[in-house]
């Protein structure tokens, strides 16, 4: 695991396991219109590239979000979350 930012520890991040799948929101927004990661598969959490939050990602919102709605589906997470973390069912997260 890597070190956290000041900036993280702040905003309430903590590390991400290692067990964890890293994309940004745009990787994760196409993964699931495309059916690759769907909504009973497991739980995503917004994060960055090296430490998670404990805020859940709201599938409906990548799924019907284009557009000023994307634009202001993504104002809604939280400031430095540049990624979603994916944990499969079983893989055993800690929220």
């Amino acid at each position: 695991m890597s070190q956290l930012t000041q900036q993280e520890i702040d905003a309430g991040f903590f590390p991400t396991p290692d067990n964890g799948r890293l994309m940004t929101k745009e990787q994760f927004r196409d993964a699931v219109r495309l059916g690759v990661i769907t909504k009973d598969a497991g739980m995503g959490y917004y994060a960055t590239a090296r430490a998670r939050t404990r805020m859940e990602v709201a599938f409906d919102n990548y799924l019907e979000a284009d557009g000023e709605d994307k634009d202001r589906f993504f104002k809604m997470i939280p400031e430095l979350a540049t990624h979603v973390v994916w944990f499969e069912k079983g893989e055993g997260v800690i929220v």
